[in-house]
């Protein structure tokens, strides 16, 4: 009897072609997958004991500057904040350049459209 696709894949019926294909890509798939697992947590482990006094420098300065906020929260607000900024007027900047830069793409009048909303935006928060 010939096959007939039914629209449901059993990776169970033996007889199914595209379900020994499937099984064939899934079992090829997770070797693969396996392998590389392996292969990443040796490099990890590896670049962990090359660089070791990197991450105790790196740990040390994430401590002093949690102390640092947890004794000044003003000073850490501030930060926070001058950053958030400087994050949203480069963000802001890179998106208006897109609207520009992205004329043929589908779509492109909702970004001309959306520009009056930026200047609404800070009033609301």
């Amino acid at each position: 009897m010939p096959f007939r696709f039914t629209g449901k894949i059993d990776i169970l019926d033996l007889d199914n072609p595209i379900a020994s294909q499937f099984r064939a890509f899934k079992e090829n798939a997770m070797a693969t997958t396996n392998a590389q697992v392996g292969n990443i947590r040796r490099d990890v482990n590896e670049a962990i004991r090359s660089h070791w006094v990197l991450f105790l420098i790196q740990g040390l300065i994430m401590a002093a500057l949690g102390l640092i906020a947890a004794v000044e929260p003003m000073v850490a607000t501030f930060a926070v904040e001058i950053f958030a900024g400087w994050l949203f007027l480069f963000g802001g900047i890179i998106g208006l350049a897109s609207v520009f830069t992205a004329q043929r793409v589908p779509g492109y009048i909702g970004g001309p459209c959306s520009l009056p909303c930026y200047r609404l935006l800070p009033a609301s928060i």
